[in-house]
Protein backbone atom coordinates (compact mmCIF):
# COMPACT_ATOMS: atom_id res chain seq x y z
CA UNK A 1 0.00 0.00 0.00
CA UNK A 2 1.18 3.36 -0.24
CA UNK A 3 1.46 6.44 1.75
CA UNK A 4 0.69 9.64 0.28
CA UNK A 5 1.26 11.72 3.79
CA UNK A 6 4.07 9.30 5.16
CA UNK A 7 5.54 9.55 8.96
CA UNK A 8 9.11 8.94 9.08
CA UNK A 9 11.23 7.41 11.46
CA UNK A 10 15.14 8.08 11.44
CA UNK A 11 17.34 5.31 13.60
CA UNK A 12 20.21 6.44 15.40
CA UNK A 13 22.10 4.42 12.85
CA UNK A 14 21.18 6.97 10.23
CA UNK A 15 18.60 4.06 8.73
CA UNK A 16 15.19 5.56 7.73
CA UNK A 17 11.86 3.77 7.93
CA UNK A 18 8.54 5.33 6.26
CA UNK A 19 5.11 4.32 6.45
CA UNK A 20 2.53 5.16 9.66
CA UNK A 21 3.33 5.39 13.19
CA UNK A 22 0.23 3.63 14.77
CA UNK A 23 1.29 3.62 18.27
CA UNK A 24 3.88 3.44 21.25
CA UNK A 25 3.46 1.56 24.48
CA UNK A 26 5.76 0.51 27.61
CA UNK A 27 8.85 1.51 24.98
CA UNK A 28 7.66 -0.34 22.05
CA UNK A 29 6.59 1.70 18.58
CA UNK A 30 3.71 -0.32 16.42
CA UNK A 31 4.89 0.94 12.86
CA UNK A 32 3.10 0.08 9.72
CA UNK A 33 6.41 0.26 7.28
CA UNK A 34 5.61 0.94 3.80
CA UNK A 35 7.96 -2.28 2.82
CA UNK A 36 7.31 -4.88 5.01
CA UNK A 37 4.49 -3.89 6.83
CA UNK A 38 3.42 -3.79 11.04
CA UNK A 39 6.98 -3.96 13.15
CA UNK A 40 7.47 -3.66 16.72
CA UNK A 41 10.39 -0.93 17.64
CA UNK A 42 12.53 0.26 20.50
CA UNK A 43 12.13 4.02 21.15
CA UNK A 44 15.78 4.03 22.53
CA UNK A 45 16.98 3.20 18.90
CA UNK A 46 14.70 6.06 17.41
CA UNK A 47 16.46 9.78 16.77
CA UNK A 48 14.25 11.68 15.52
CA UNK A 49 10.49 11.35 14.31
CA UNK A 50 8.05 13.14 11.77
CA UNK A 51 4.65 12.32 12.06
CA UNK A 52 1.60 14.20 9.55
CA UNK A 53 -1.45 13.10 10.93
CA UNK A 54 -2.07 14.33 14.73
CA UNK A 55 -1.28 12.05 17.60
CA UNK A 56 -1.67 11.45 20.97
CA UNK A 57 1.54 12.46 22.53
CA UNK A 58 1.73 11.53 26.51
CA UNK A 59 4.65 12.15 28.62
CA UNK A 60 6.25 11.69 32.18
CA UNK A 61 4.73 14.90 33.63
CA UNK A 62 1.42 13.81 32.87
CA UNK A 63 0.82 16.28 29.84
CA UNK A 64 -1.56 15.17 26.86
CA UNK A 65 -0.64 16.98 23.78
CA UNK A 66 -2.73 15.82 20.12
CA UNK A 67 -0.52 17.50 17.33
CA UNK A 68 2.07 16.31 14.36
CA UNK A 69 5.55 15.98 14.94
CA UNK A 70 8.29 17.61 13.02
CA UNK A 71 12.09 16.46 13.28
CA UNK A 72 14.36 18.58 15.82
CA UNK A 73 17.82 18.03 16.92
CA UNK A 74 19.20 14.66 17.76
CA UNK A 75 16.69 12.65 20.29
CA UNK A 76 14.02 15.35 20.01
CA UNK A 77 11.09 16.54 17.96
CA UNK A 78 9.09 19.68 17.30
CA UNK A 79 5.38 19.59 18.36
CA UNK A 80 3.70 21.87 15.67
CA UNK A 81 1.50 24.42 17.23
CA UNK A 82 -2.37 23.63 18.06
CA UNK A 83 -5.15 25.51 18.68
CA UNK A 84 -4.17 25.86 22.21
CA UNK A 85 -0.77 25.34 22.33
CA UNK A 86 2.66 27.02 20.73
CA UNK A 87 4.96 25.04 18.55
CA UNK A 88 7.48 23.70 20.84
CA UNK A 89 10.21 21.54 21.23
CA UNK A 90 10.52 17.97 23.31
CA UNK A 91 12.66 15.45 24.42
CA UNK A 92 11.80 12.03 22.56
CA UNK A 93 13.10 10.48 25.89
CA UNK A 94 9.82 12.46 27.78
CA UNK A 95 7.13 10.49 25.79
CA UNK A 96 5.64 7.25 27.89
CA UNK A 97 3.19 6.41 25.26
CA UNK A 98 1.64 7.77 21.97
CA UNK A 99 -1.86 6.81 20.89
CA UNK A 100 -2.59 4.39 24.37
CA UNK A 101 -5.37 2.27 23.80
CA UNK A 102 -8.32 3.23 26.16
CA UNK A 103 -7.73 2.49 29.74
CA UNK A 104 -10.05 -0.69 30.24
CA UNK A 105 -12.38 -0.48 33.55
CA UNK A 106 -12.16 -2.98 36.08
CA UNK A 107 -14.14 -5.68 36.12
CA UNK A 108 -16.15 -6.62 39.04
CA UNK A 109 -18.16 -10.00 39.25
CA UNK A 110 -19.49 -11.52 42.53
CA UNK A 111 -22.60 -13.29 44.75
CA UNK A 112 -24.31 -13.28 47.53
CA UNK A 113 -25.78 -16.89 48.54
CA UNK A 114 -28.18 -17.58 51.71
CA UNK A 115 -29.60 -21.05 52.62
CA UNK A 116 -31.63 -22.15 55.44
CA UNK A 117 -32.91 -26.00 56.33
CA UNK A 118 -35.45 -27.28 58.63
CA UNK A 119 -35.83 -30.99 59.63
CA UNK A 120 -38.77 -32.04 62.31
CA UNK A 121 -40.33 -35.38 62.86
CA UNK A 122 -38.10 -38.20 64.62
CA UNK A 123 -35.59 -35.87 64.66
CA UNK A 124 -34.52 -31.74 64.85
CA UNK A 125 -32.41 -30.05 63.44
CA UNK A 126 -31.80 -26.83 61.31
CA UNK A 127 -29.40 -24.80 60.17
CA UNK A 128 -28.41 -21.67 58.09
CA UNK A 129 -25.66 -20.51 56.01
CA UNK A 130 -24.75 -17.53 54.18
CA UNK A 131 -21.92 -16.43 51.61
CA UNK A 132 -20.49 -13.67 50.19
CA UNK A 133 -17.95 -13.65 47.14
CA UNK A 134 -16.65 -10.79 45.26
CA UNK A 135 -13.90 -10.27 42.59
CA UNK A 136 -12.39 -7.41 40.84
CA UNK A 137 -10.07 -7.69 37.67
CA UNK A 138 -8.10 -5.60 35.92
CA UNK A 139 -5.47 -5.94 32.99
CA UNK A 140 -2.84 -6.20 35.97
CA UNK A 141 -4.25 -7.11 39.18
CA UNK A 142 -7.08 -9.45 40.75
CA UNK A 143 -8.37 -8.96 43.70
CA UNK A 144 -10.83 -11.73 45.60
CA UNK A 145 -12.79 -11.73 48.65
CA UNK A 146 -14.68 -14.86 50.61
CA UNK A 147 -16.85 -14.73 53.69
CA UNK A 148 -18.84 -18.00 55.04
CA UNK A 149 -20.79 -17.93 57.72
CA UNK A 150 -22.45 -21.20 59.02
CA UNK A 151 -24.88 -21.76 61.90
CA UNK A 152 -27.01 -25.68 63.23
CA UNK A 153 -28.58 -26.09 65.97
CA UNK A 154 -30.45 -29.86 67.38
CA UNK A 155 -32.70 -30.87 69.95
CA UNK A 156 -31.52 -33.08 72.73
CA UNK A 157 -31.74 -33.98 76.02
CA UNK A 158 -30.35 -33.05 79.03
CA UNK A 159 -30.42 -35.07 82.42
CA UNK A 160 -33.58 -34.69 83.42
CA UNK A 161 -34.63 -36.13 80.11
CA UNK A 162 -35.79 -32.78 78.80
CA UNK A 163 -35.59 -31.61 75.18
CA UNK A 164 -33.55 -28.33 74.52
CA UNK A 165 -32.14 -26.86 71.56
CA UNK A 166 -28.45 -26.82 71.33
CA UNK A 167 -26.05 -25.12 69.09
CA UNK A 168 -23.75 -27.50 67.66
CA UNK A 169 -21.87 -25.51 64.32
CA UNK A 170 -21.52 -21.54 64.38
CA UNK A 171 -18.39 -20.40 62.59
CA UNK A 172 -17.22 -17.29 60.39
CA UNK A 173 -14.30 -17.05 58.03
CA UNK A 174 -13.36 -14.71 55.67
CA UNK A 175 -10.72 -14.88 52.85
CA UNK A 176 -8.75 -12.72 50.95
CA UNK A 177 -6.17 -12.63 48.31
CA UNK A 178 -4.96 -10.16 45.75
CA UNK A 179 -2.55 -11.27 42.62
CA UNK A 180 -0.28 -8.61 40.78
CA UNK A 181 0.43 -9.72 37.27
CA UNK A 182 3.96 -8.73 35.86
CA UNK A 183 3.47 -10.83 32.64
CA UNK A 184 -0.05 -12.14 31.33
CA UNK A 185 0.70 -15.78 33.11
CA UNK A 186 3.25 -14.74 36.25
CA UNK A 187 1.91 -13.18 39.01
CA UNK A 188 2.88 -12.50 42.74
CA UNK A 189 0.23 -12.56 45.39
CA UNK A 190 -0.58 -11.66 48.98
CA UNK A 191 -3.44 -13.47 51.10
CA UNK A 192 -4.75 -13.22 54.21
CA UNK A 193 -7.85 -15.12 55.92
CA UNK A 194 -10.02 -14.94 59.40
CA UNK A 195 -11.58 -17.62 61.37
CA UNK A 196 -14.31 -17.53 64.58
CA UNK A 197 -15.64 -20.64 65.63
CA UNK A 198 -17.98 -20.91 68.62
CA UNK A 199 -18.17 -24.10 68.87
CA UNK A 200 -14.23 -25.09 69.05
CA UNK A 201 -13.69 -22.06 71.16
CA UNK A 202 -11.64 -20.24 68.51
CA UNK A 203 -11.81 -16.72 69.51
CA UNK A 204 -10.17 -15.88 66.35
CA UNK A 205 -7.37 -17.25 63.91
CA UNK A 206 -5.51 -14.89 61.63
CA UNK A 207 -3.63 -16.61 58.48
CA UNK A 208 -1.35 -14.58 55.99
CA UNK A 209 0.93 -15.33 53.27
CA UNK A 210 2.54 -14.16 50.08
CA UNK A 211 4.19 -15.97 47.20
CA UNK A 212 4.62 -16.46 43.49
CA UNK A 213 2.05 -17.76 40.68
CA UNK A 214 1.92 -18.84 37.48
CA UNK A 215 -1.24 -19.60 35.05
Amino acid sequence: SSFANADTIIFKSGDKLTGELKSMIDGKVAFNAAEVGEVSLDIKRIQQINVDKPVEFHFTDGTIIKSTAKSAKPGHLTLEKTDLLTSQEVAISDITAINPPAEIPPKWTGNVTVGFSSTHGNTFAEGANASFNVQRRTEKDRTNVDALYLVTRTKEKDSTGKEKKTTTEESLSVKGKYDYFFTKKFYGFVNAGFKKDHIADLDRRLIGGLGLGYQ
